[in-house]
């Protein structure tokens, strides 16, 4: 983990609620997030999607179904849900990128994982 997290503290943070429902709107497209563990530790997951509402809905859906998360998505993120709940983790948009001028797919894919 990089030691210069100052950047947690300039971005809007979100409560989740225990069944991993945000409690903000989301746009449906192409972003960089962050999930944050709310302890005395601070320990976050930073995530890129071309579709952003999609993807955090997947994200509930791996963990609700149990050990169909270990062989996809985000383990370690999963496990780290699984054991404190979603109570206990904020949410945040790092960046929404704009990949309009992109068509070809794994170059939208190449930009987003480049912002991550």
């Amino acid at each position: 983990m990089n030691k210069n997290i100052s950047f947690l503290k300039e971005i809007v943070w979100f409560d989740i609620d225990k069944g991993g429902y945000i409690n903000t709107p989301l746009k449906n497209q192409s972003a960089v997030y962050i999930y944050m563990k709310v302890s005395n530790k601070i320990e976050y997951y930073v995530g890129a999607s071309l579709q952003l509402k999609t993807r955090i809905s997947s994200h509930k859906c791996c963990i609700i179904n149990g050990n169909n998360y270990k062989s996809k998505g985000s383990p370690l993120f999963y496990k780290s849900v699984l054991k404190y709940g979603w109570v206990n983790f904020k949410f945040g948009v790092l960046e929404y990128i704009d990949l309009s001028k992109i068509s070809n797919i794994k170059q939208k894919k190449d930009k987003l994982l480049e912002r991550e």
